[in-house]
């Protein structure tokens, strides 16, 4: 991940399996964090790798398409122990990424993360959510009549949760 940067979309390889997600920071050691989008586990969530991670980037053209859904509504939300959300504001889009292990009753933390510049943001309280989403590697692809995109989500309540 030597030239790998903040916003970069890149595929590593974790517990063996395929993982896609986008880089939102690095640490002082240049360890990069990801959004994980697409993994081994169930939900989008935080991820610390290490420097040296082989990679494949799809660099920062990537397109994150929001789905229509009974729940894209202007409205104060609760997340409902969902990983994954996107949300449309006044400052912008934003998603939910779990930053720690889904416990038995289904609850995990989160973390919000401002989706153009990456950075942590303390809260999201209004805003049109989208519970569903694709992305795409480009713009091109979106467009393309036969396109197909690297993938889709639907955020799901958790098992166990109490939402």
């Amino acid at each position: 991940m030597d030239a790998a940067q903040v916003g970069d979309l890149v595929v590593v390889s974790y517990e063996n399996a395929r993982t896609v997600g986008l880089i939102v920071e690095f640490n002082e050691d240049r360890d990069p964090l990801l959004g994980v989008l697409s993994g081994p586990f169930e939900i989008p969530h935080l991820l610390r790798e290490t420097g040296d991670t082989l990679c494949m980037s799809y660099g920062k053209d990537w397109v994150l398409e929001p789905t229509d859904s009974q729940a894209a509504a202007p409205s104060h939300f609760e997340t409902n122990r969902r990983a994954g959300l996107l949300v449309l504001t006044r400052n912008g889009w934003f998603m939910n990424f779990a930053s720690s292990h889904i416990d038995q009753f289904g609850r995990f933390s989160w973390e919000w993360r401002d989706m153009e510049a990456f950075k942590q943001s303390a809260r999201v309280e209004k805003g049109i959510v989208f519970d569903g989403w694709r992305l795409w590697s480009n713009i091109a692809d979106r467009d393309h009549r036969n396109g197909r995109p690297l993938l889709s989500y639907k955020a799901e309540i958790q098992k166990g949760s109490q939402g």
